[in-house]
Order: C-alpha cells, then structure tokens, then sequence
C-alpha cells in the first residue's frame, strides 16, 4: 500500500489528476474510512471539474460533494473538512448548502479560514437578498478575523476588507486597514500599494491614523 501512496503523491506532483483520482481510488478499497483520502478524492474531482465542459463538469462536481459528504461522515469533529464541503457546494451553486457546511466549520474551529471566506463570499450573492444567511456587519467581521488569522499573507484579505468597508461607508477603518497593508511584509506588490496609497492620500477622507483608530 505505501508504493500505491507514493506512486500517487508522484501523480500529484506531475499534476496528473486523471491518473491520481485513480489511484486514490484504489486506494480507498483499501481504508475506506479515511476521512483525509476522502477529502483528497473529493478535491480530486473538483480540479477535474474545473477542467471539464459542459455536463461532464456538472457531473463531476456532483461527485465532489458526494466524496465531500463522506468525508464528513468519517470525521463529523474537523471544522476544515466542513469548510472543504462548503466550497464543493459553493462551486456547484447549492448556496444554502454551502452556507450549513460553513457554519458548522465554524462552531466546530472559529478560526477556520476557509469557513470565515466562504461565508463572507456569500453576502453579495442576490440568493443572500434580506441577509438571510450573512448580513453585513458579520461579512465584515469574517473579513477582519481571515486578516489576522493570515498574518503572514495579509494581503489578498486586507485588499478585500478595504473594498468592503469603503462601500459601507467605514472610511477611517478603510484608512486604517489600508495603512495596515501598506506596513505589512512582505509588501503589497507595486498595484496593490497604489490602490491602498490612493486611499490614504485621497482629501475626501478626513481620518487620524493614529493609535484611536481602532485596527483590530
């Protein structure tokens, strides 16, 4: 079985998917109940997924969620397999049960990322019309706590908060998140510190960037 496992990992470092899901398949006739090869075959069909057409990718979306589920059922106590299954969901435009799976990702780990996103991503969908799955004010505070948790990478989040607490009108807190980003190592690349600099240099917003604005 330990040849099958490496021969797999070679796979996946050639990026030979197709070949891979095979043998994650042999070797799941093997340990049936893995919960870490379940999730590897569910995300498996999800990369063949997005390289497929047509029907063919509806299906094997479907077939994500499915090696997604029984993943869960294996181990009901991760948060981040939960997370894994929300984005499946996610993919395939089952929003509610998207939503489900991040939530219990969340009371299972508050500080899964993935859940944290994928919630934020879900307020801006119109099927999230009268914010009856994330209003606002949550979608903002997912978006602060992935800025924290990803320490090491702000970047991408920070650009995302900053967007989102301008179009709410929170401009000292986009002030002050964008100085974040600009103070961050490694730096934002060049693109990325123009859109925070303008922000900062823009006269229209009055903010003292000091220690009372508040940067959680």
């Amino acid at each position: 079985m330990l040849g099958l496992i490496l021969e797999l990992i070679d796979r996946l470092h050639q990026k030979d998917y197709r070949i891979a899901l095979d043998l994650a398949l042999q070797l799941h006739a093997k340990m049936p109940n893995n919960p870490y090869l379940l999730r590897l075959i569910s995300t498996l069909y999800g990369i063949l997924a997005r390289e497929a057409t047509g029907g063919e990718g509806w299906a094997l979306e479907e077939e994500a969620i499915r090696w997604g589920e029984q993943a869960v059922h294996a181990a009901p106590e991760i948060g981040w397999l939960w997370a894994e299954l929300g984005w499946d969901c996610w993919v395939h435009l089952e929003y509610e049960r998207a939503h489900r799976a991040f939530r219990r990702a969340l009371e299972l780990d508050p500080c899964c990322v993935d859940a944290l996103r994928g919630l934020a991503s879900l307020w801006s969908l119109p099927e999230n019309e009268g914010e009856k799955w994330v209003s606002r004010d949550e979608m903002i505070d997912f978006l602060k706590r992935v800025v924290e948790l990803e320490y090491r990478n702000p970047i991408p989040a920070l650009h995302w908060l900053v967007n989102e607490l301008q179009r709410a009108g929170q401009h000292e807190q986009a002030k002050a998140y964008a100085l974040r980003a600009l103070l961050s190592f490694p730096p934002p690349e060049p693109e990325m510190s123009k859109f925070f600099a303008k922000l900062l240099s823009d006269g229209r917003i009055e903010a003292d960037l000091g220690l009372e604005v508040e940067i959680l």
